[in-house]
């Protein structure tokens, strides 16, 4: 979707990604999570993406019905030198070190289905 925002007279581009799971049973019975790909940008003549207009290979998961998201929150990390966002860099490298946890398979009795989690990352900066 291209249009103009009405101030500025900029032009602007929105890129959205549908996915149809065309069987539910194949939503409803997945007991591990899919990895999907995707690039964003111009299709060619025949409806391929082409490659000199496309963004780079990212990616989404889909999780199963028995996952359950976990919240894990960030604040702003705005800086003017390079030792400010040291702070916030040290803060993301805790929480990038407990999601690996949370995610990881215990052997513990009772707790083999913890690491079954949606990491969910806010970040709240400037948020009033």
């Amino acid at each position: 979707m291209t249009g103009r925002f009405p101030a500025a007279n900029t032009q602007y581009t929105s890129h959205k990604c549908i996915i149809n799971v065309y069987d539910p049973s194949i939503y409803l019975n997945i007991t591990s999570p899919i990895e999907y790909t995707y690039i964003v940008g111009r299709a060619d003549k025949n409806g391929n993406p082409d490659l000199e207009h496309c963004s780079e290979e990212y990616t989404f998961t889909l999780y199963p019905a028995s996952y359950t998201p976990r919240i894990y929150q960030t604040t702003d990390q705005q800086g003017f030198h390079w030792v400010e966002y040291q702070a916030w860099a040290a803060a993301a490298e805790e929480i990038n070190k407990q999601i690996i946890q949370d995610t990881t398979p215990s052997n513990e009795v009772g707790h083999e289905h913890d690491h079954e989690i949606i990491p969910v990352l806010v970040n709240t900066g400037d948020m009033t």
